[in-house]
């Protein structure tokens, strides 16, 4: 299907797990993103997304849902290897059809506005996280946990407005019953919870808002988290937690206190 209905215009992202394509849908010239799952990891995600295509199309909402991104179709064919001369194919991989935005994820969004010498004022960063909140509660609404929430999971639509993305390691709710079914996401943004995966019933909501939590922190400070040490022991410390000195450095902007005592 993507070798015969859409033309390849270019690879977005790749990683071990997956590729994403910027596509021409042949019959329309549209244009698209095609996430493509490799097979050692689409088989749990290929179940998450039949259920989301149930779960979230019963929710009457969801189409019109501004701040989350709408898989518009998903299939299952052999892998077609652009990177040969002539195509050929190899496993049978997972594809999700989802809209393709120019101004990318969060992080290259507000990289682009920075090389044109945007004017971050706290406006602005309180816009940023309604969104960033709006489609997280939405997404809880429809009864999904997300796991993996941090600034590149959140796309930048030709409007500018931001939108939840990448439901692969996203649980239902009422799933949480094996505590091994759970997949982490990226260590710099995991919660406590989620990281020490004692018990399914401690894993809710607020581990994705503590992840959302860390990924404002970055967006505000413009830094780096660390994925490991003793910074990222304690950040995870909830009685003694309290926002790095280095961190603050870069923040020049009003109500700065009450970012961080938000972000606490």
């Amino acid at each position: 299907k993507i070798d015969s209905d859409f033309e390849v215009i270019k690879t977005i992202s790749k990683n071990k797990l997956n590729t994403i394509y910027k596509c021409k849908m042949i019959k329309t010239g549209k244009i698209y993103a095609i996430k493509q799952s490799y097979k050692t990891s689409y088989k749990n995600e290929l179940s998450t997304v039949k259920k989301l295509f149930i779960d979230l199309n019963k929710n009457s909402s969801y189409q019109s849902s501004t701040f989350c991104i709408h898989y518009l179709d998903y299939w299952e064919e052999e892998e077609i290897d652009f990177t040969e001369t002539s195509t050929h194919c190899t496993d049978k991989n997972l594809y999700i059809l989802m809209n393709y935005y120019e101004n990318g994820d969060l992080l290259d969004y507000l990289s682009k506005l920075e090389q044109q010498n945007f004017s971050f004022n706290a406006d602005f960063y309180w816009d940023i996280l309604f969104e960033m909140l709006a489609g997280l509660f939405f997404f809880h609404q429809c009864g999904y946990l997300h796991l993996n929430v941090k600034p590149s999971n959140f796309l930048v639509d030709d409007n500018g407005y931001i939108k939840l993305s990448d439901f692969c390691i996203c649980q239902r709710k009422v799933d949480l019953v094996n505590i091994d079914d759970i997949f982490e996401g990226d260590s710099a943004y995991i919660s406590p919870e989620l990281f020490n995966r004692k018990s399914p019933s401690e894993i809710d909501e607020k581990s994705d808002v503590y992840s959302l939590g860390l990924s404002f922190l970055e967006i505000l400070a413009k830094i780096d988290l660390p994925k490991n040490g003793k910074l990222w022991r304690t950040m995870r410390a909830y009685e003694m937690f309290s926002i790095p000195k280095e961190f603050l450095i870069n923040w020049n902007i009003k109500e700065k206190e009450k970012f961080i005592e938000l972000l606490k």
